[in-house]
């Protein structure tokens, strides 16, 4: 325990060490004033009800490449639905008054293309391109994504899923992947705070699963999270909060 306590010290004392020029920000994104979001609102009522409770909404999205479609859900199981990205924005009265999380499941550079092009293309029928959002792991897919236009987060490793957790390591290969991309916000689970936050000060930062379970507790979490500069957004199970 001594030793890790000590590692972490002297990584944070490196962190503080580096000049921020070492990272790049890309533009701006024109965040709302709340940033706390509602989390995975995969169903249009959810939607329709959650839209006046929150400044933004985090949707799953799945990409049929036999149907060349978009649908709301976390696994190719959940298109059985037919609930198309389109049908989900179509059931929201001034949709433009809404910010996007999109969090698209199994973006690659191989469709990337296409569900840019889609996505484009109804960003712009409901006025929201400005309000968008497209999150995945995969930097070459958001490249491309990002070129199309829209804004991007790159998730980033969890160091609490590694099995070996290696501050340094994960520091490297998460500063690597920021700077060949430089995404408009990186996220990742809510544990990483403040870890995510020390180590990318210039970095909008955003945080999913804050924890799901509604308590005190957790409610005082989110707030901390919500003073802190650098977070832009943070998800929430909750049915509503007012920070």
């Amino acid at each position: 325990m001594k030793i890790t306590l000590i590692s972490t010290l002297l990584f944070f004392f490196f962190i503080a060490c580096i000049n921020d020029n070492t990272e790049i920000y890309s533009e701006k994104f024109a965040y709302p004033s709340s940033k706390v979001w509602a989390h995975k609102v995969n169903d249009t009522a959810d939607a329709q009800r959650k839209k006046e409770l929150f400044a933004g909404l985090e949707v799953d999205l799945y990409y049929s490449e036999y149907q060349k479609t978009i649908y709301v859900g976390h696994d190719a199981y959940d298109t059985i639905n037919e609930v198309s990205f389109e049908k989900w924005l179509n059931a929201l009265s001034s949709p433009e008054k809404t910010y996007y999380w999109l969090d698209i499941k199994n973006l690659t550079i191989h469709n990337a293309n296409e569900i840019a092009k889609q996505l484009v293309t109804l960003a712009k029928k409901h006025a929201i391109t400005s309000n968008l959002m497209v999150e995945h792991t995969d930097c070459d897919a958001l490249q491309i994504v990002k070129n199309s236009g829209l804004a991007v987060i790159l998730w980033v490793d969890n160091l609490y899923w590694w099995d070996k957790k290696d501050t340094m390591q994960w520091y490297n290969i998460t500063k690597e992947k920021i700077n060949a991309l430089q995404p408009h916000a990186i996220s990742c689970e809510y544990r990483m705070y403040p870890l995510l936050t020390k180590s990318f000060p210039t970095q909008n930062v955003h945080f999913w699963n804050t924890p799901i379970e509604d308590s005190l507790s957790n409610r005082a979490l989110t707030h901390k999270m919500c003073l802190d500069t650098s977070v832009k957004v943070v998800l929430v199970d909750y049915e509503s909060v007012n920070f």
